[in-house]
């Protein structure tokens, strides 16, 4: 046993052992040649500890401050407090410390081949490569210049650090919250993980049991791949930056300041936020909720989302079946084809062209705060409603319905099978349109037709201008508090409802049959046989030329204008 107020400084050829504890308060430094160090009496006090030889095994019972050091083999320390460091350390083989409070050994001359340590938090780097055995500790730190490789698992209970060329920690490891720097780090955690402060110039893998969440930014230049089995990955730090993502969980909620390409995704819900363009290598198949908010979003893939909910620019979606739109609001374009019905559950609002293709199925888009600027449709039937006014391309559906808030316009023809419902501030259908029944309400329309058109149920506040190259006949009453005109070109107008409420009516046609519940004006007419009942007054403002049969069931009827019949009979009050 020795016992040194100052410094031991100790050079042996051979071995260097004790047989009684040392005592040294001083600065110790210890060299043997080609010979090991073996001072592992529980007993001893080191201040300060420098060690060159082959092999070393020291214990020390208090805190001890390993000076710059140099071993050809092993080291094996075992600290009674906590182990730090005032040199390098040069380590050829294994390192095997102990410590009962921290180790820090951060020098960054430090060169170690393999670590197995114990301590309460341990913080370590290194130069070069760094193989680490396992580790429970409260708070890691490690960084290498090198790969940084594990032989067992990593427990950690608060915070670890990670700085590597490389990062294989593919053990059972259980972190708590992980930060990872340097070039690429593959990871597995036996429950979940909060990833801290991320940047890294590769690629990251993480795999966990659980959710992973994160506490700072992750930024990855290269792939990102994400495996939370049966649990969530919550990714929403405004700082994320990742370049392409592969993600496997119940739940995705990630937010990304650019970019951002994401692979194939099975999941419940999805939300996902990208400062640039979001576009996609693998299918997106979405059992519950989407959303998706983007620079641009390129979703072409053979998607299947159940509700998508579209934010920000523009946006090109692919439904391999139906398709719900929730809550939408775009500053660009919007461009959906579903093999499905088109429907929604939210408002939809597109600055300029949407574009709609419902194959062999249904749009059905009647939320009346809905905003769409162009829009160009595919589908059996439309069904839709519009705050403002809107333009409407091209149409060839079974049933239509339209409802705007204000003019409704077309760039191209309407095709209606069946029925046709108009319901706008202002309507003006003059394409080479196609309608069978068409109901109109709402202020003023001016409708063309190639064919004959069936008027349906009409109510309308302004005036009514229709054109034909057939019959117009009705289904329904038309009530029309302006004027009204129709020309059926080569043909008949037939409009003998008992509830038709006409102001005024311009009609060019062969025959003419109309019926008004009230007083009716009547323009100019050129025709072949005239039929007229009204419940008030028949007035003229343009003279009344008829070839063959003219009659009139009228309260009164004042025609005093250049009239030219052939046969004319007359009922009702005065004539």
């Amino acid at each position: 046993a020795s016992t040194l107020k100052g410094a031991l400084e100790v050079t042996s050829g051979g071995d260097l052992t004790q047989s009684g504890a040392l005592d040294v308060d001083g600065a110790a430094s210890l060299t043997v040649t080609n010979a090991d160090i073996t001072l592992d009496n529980s007993g001893n006090d080191f201040f300060s500890l420098a060690l060159n030889a082959v092999n070393a095994a020291i214990k020390d019972s208090n805190v001890l401050t390993l000076a710059a050091s140099a071993l050809t083999g092993t080291l094996d320390v075992t600290s009674g407090g906590d182990l730090t460091q005032s040199g390098a350390l040069d380590v050829d083989g294994a390192a095997t410390l102990a410590a009962t409070g921290d180790i820090t050994l951060a020098n960054s001359g430090n060169d170690f081949n393999s670590i197995a340590a114990s301590a309460t938090n341990l913080s370590v780097r290194d130069t070069n490569a760094l193989i680490m055995g396992a580790v429970n500790v409260n708070d890691l730190n490690v960084t290498t210049g090198g790969a940084l490789t594990q032989t067992g698992a990593f427990v950690v209970a608060d915070t670890a650090s990670i700085t590597a060329n490389t990062a294989t920690l593919t053990q059972a490891n259980n972190f708590n919250t992980l930060s990872l720097s340097g070039g690429s780090a593959e990871i597995n955690d036996v429950n979940g993980i909060v990833l801290g402060s991320t940047d890294l110039s590769g690629n990251l893998t993480v795999t966990a049991v659980g959710n992973i969440t994160q506490s700072g930014a992750v930024e990855v230049d290269g792939a990102t791949s994400l495996t939370a089995t049966n649990a969530d990955i919550t990714l929403q730090n405004a700082g994320n930056d990742l370049s392409s993502l592969s993600a496997s969980a119940n739940n995705i909620y990630l937010r990304d300041a650019n970019a951002l390409t994401v692979n194939a995704l099975n999941v419940n819900n999805l939300s996902l936020t990208t400062g640039a363009a979001l576009t996609q290598a693998g299918a997106f198949i979405v059992a519950d909720t989407a959303s998706i908010d983007a620079g641009s979003a390129i979703l072409t893939q053979a998607n299947d989302f159940n509700t998508l909910s579209l934010n920000g620019g523009t946006a090109q979606i692919n439904d391999v079946n139906g398709v719900v739109l929730g809550s939408t609001d775009l500053t660009g374009t919007l461009i959906v084809t579903a093999a499905g019905d088109i429907t929604q559950s939210g408002a939809i609002s597109v600055a300029t062209v949407t574009s709609l293709t419902a194959t062999n199925a249904d749009i059905t888009l009647e939320n009346a705060a809905n905003d769409f600027n162009n829009l160009s449709v595919a589908a059996n039937n439309l069904r839709l409603r519009e705050v403002n006014g809107l333009n409407v391309g091209a149409l060839n559906v079974n049933d239509l319905s339209l409802v705007t808030g204000g003019v409704l316009s077309q760039n191209g023809a309407f095709v209606v099978a069946n029925t046709a419902s108009i319901d706008a501030a202002s309507a003006t259908l003059t394409q080479a349109n196609n309608f069978n029944t068409l109901s109109l309400k709402g202020g003023s329309a001016v409708v063309n037709d190639i064919n004959g058109v069936v008027l349906g149920s009409t109510d309308l506040a302004g005036n009514l201008t229709v054109a034909a190259a057939g019959n117009i006949t009705q289904s329904g009453a038309v009530e029309v508090d302006g004027a009204t005109s129709l020309t059926a070109t080569n043909a008949d107008i037939t409009l003998e409802n008992a509830a038709n409420d006409f102001n005024s009516l311009a009609a060019s046609a062969t025959n003419l049959s109309v019926r008004d519940t009230n007083a009716l004006n009547l323009g100019a007419l050129n025709v072949n046989d005239l039929r007229v009942t009204t419940g008030g007054a028949l007035t003229q403002s343009g003279a009344f030329v008829v070839a063959n049969t003219a009659s009139f069931d009228t309260d009164s009827v004042t025609l005093t204008l250049a009239n030219n019949f052939n046969t004319l009979s007359l009922k009702g009050g005065s004539a």
